[in-house]
């Protein structure tokens, strides 16, 4: 996992305090990109809580998503907020698996964080986490997609990831599903008026 020894230092500090608080909460974002096999930088910590939660934290409002940032020792730490009244993500966020002392969210809650964000560069982490899976367990993520509810435009996008992952995998010159995922994820951006 690349992240810097200070930043490891503050989601540990961070995650203390949480659970000092008793506020349910999961490592999102790089440091959870890493854990499930896909290695990138990252300078900030980022966690999920219950949006009934997120009050009880300090900072100020994060731009685009409902959340809170604050810094600790110079690092950013950005909360996002569980969708209200979602017993799918509570669910998620209690499923926290302990990796080197963190709880970090289990992957088909990251891929599905990922899935329903409209930043292109989360569509990346979700090409290169596929890569990273077993034939297998991209098969029982679709199956916990689909059986979650979570609509057909995620399960679609889902599909179009792994179509990529494998693409990518085999060398592929061309890529179409890549396209199309992306040309997807910039209607949902920025739907026509």
């Amino acid at each position: 996992m690349m992240v810097p020894p200070h930043v490891q230092d503050v989601a540990h500090r961070v995650h203390l305090h949480l659970v000092a608080e008793r506020i349910p909460h999961a490592v999102i974002g790089g440091i959870a990109v890493g854990v499930y096999g896909y290695d990138r930088t990252t300078r900030d910590v980022d966690l999920l809580v219950n949006h009934e939660d997120l009050r009880r934290l300090p900072g100020r409002p994060l731009a685009n998503v409902k959340g809170k940032t604050f810094k600790v020792d110079g690092v950013d730490v950005d909360v996002m907020a569980a969708p209200r009244k979602s017993e799918l993500f509570r669910g998620i966020i209690n499923q926290a698996v302990q990796q080197e002392g963190l709880p970090i969210i289990p992957l088909h809650g990251l891929l599905l964080l990922k899935l329903l964000s409209t930043r292109i560069s989360d569509l990346g982490d979700v090409e290169r986490l596929l890569m990273a899976q077993s034939p297998t367990d991209v098969g029982a993520i679709r199956q916990w997609l689909r059986s979650q509810g979570v609509g057909r435009d995620i399960v679609a996008d889902f599909d179009l990831a792994a179509l990529s992952a494998v693409a990518n995998r085999e060398g592929a010159r061309t890529n179409p599903a890549r396209k199309e995922l992306r040309d997807r994820r910039r209607k949902r951006a920025h739907p026509a008026k």
